[in-house]
């Protein structure tokens, strides 16, 4: 997963990939840690989807640009827009149903 440092670099990453996830952490979050991996491993059935992470507390701004009140923070952007929000209690299930609709939907039809 990649690490974003600035606003301007996020930006990029959600308006280039048409799957984005946003994975807003901190390092002394220890949740964070074990959501991490269990992220990782389900991104690896969806190549196409993007994922990239940014650490909160080492950039503050990042709360007040995507109205982030607590972590872990996980943001799923379509092609530029939230389509899903999950923050605190990460439920990995519905976090893989949203990515897998999605994927379908996008990458079935380029290959139509």
């Amino acid at each position: 997963m990649k690490v974003l440092n600035d606003i301007a670099e996020i930006k990029h990453f959600i308006e280039t990939n048409r799957i984005a996830l946003l994975y807003l952490t901190s390092e002394s979050c220890s949740v964070c840690k074990v959501i991490y991996p269990l992220l990782v491993d389900l991104l690896n059935s969806y190549p196409n989807a993007k994922a990239a992470s940014a650490d909160i507390k080492e950039h503050p701004f990042l709360a007040g640009e995507y109205s982030i009140f607590t972590i872990p923070c996980v943001l799923i952007f379509i092609e530029g827009k939230e389509i899903m929000r999950s923050a605190r209690y990460i439920n990995i299930k519905d976090i893989g149903e949203q990515i897998n609709r999605y994927y379908n939907l996008i990458f079935d039809e380029q290959n139509d």
